[in-house]
């Protein structure tokens, strides 16, 4: 489950319901509450005011893809780092980079996303696709647009 302290209006979430799991956009959030707007396969709108069936997102290679990133290449062995996978906008005025950073520490291995913005790390261990969201509209003002694909 999510806070709803996390979420802004156009975040998208997983919304599970009578065991059918959509992506879905939150259109209001309130104290108790947050609302999102599901679409059943007869295009009719159903608005649910549920907080307990919504999950977020977890960044993977698709979920970036299905943001408009566009994988820019892996480096081996770069600023200390085992690996680190680069994604970055197809269409953004700002130098935005998603990184990938698997590391290895006393023979444990660890990996996690980080945000970089103008050359600076901004975010580093993001797990959700909403906190992805929520920092690139507030240190670029840009949406990031999600288009998930159809299950």
């Amino acid at each position: 489950m999510i806070n709803n302290q996390e979420l802004m209006i156009g975040n998208w979430v997983r919304y599970t319901r009578d065991f059918v799991t959509r992506d879905v956009q939150i259109t209001n959030i309130c104290s108790q509450y947050a609302t999102v707007a599901v679409q059943d396969n007869l295009q009719n709108v159903r608005v649910y005011y549920d907080s307990g069936h919504i999950q977020p997102i977890y960044l993977t290679q698709p979920v970036l893809e299905a943001c408009g990133f566009e994988y820019r290449g892996t480096h081996k062995e770069a600023r200390g780092f085992e690996e680190v996978k680069t994604w970055r906008p197809r269409n953004s005025r700002k130098s935005v980079h998603v990184l990938f950073i698997t590391s290895s520490y006393d023979g444990k291995s660890d990996t996690e996303w980080v945000l970089r913005i103008n050359g600076d790390t901004v975010s580093e261990g993001m797990a959700h696709l909403h906190t992805l969201q929520n920092l690139i509209m507030l240190l670029t003002g840009e949406t990031l647009k999600y288009e998930p694909k159809a299950k």
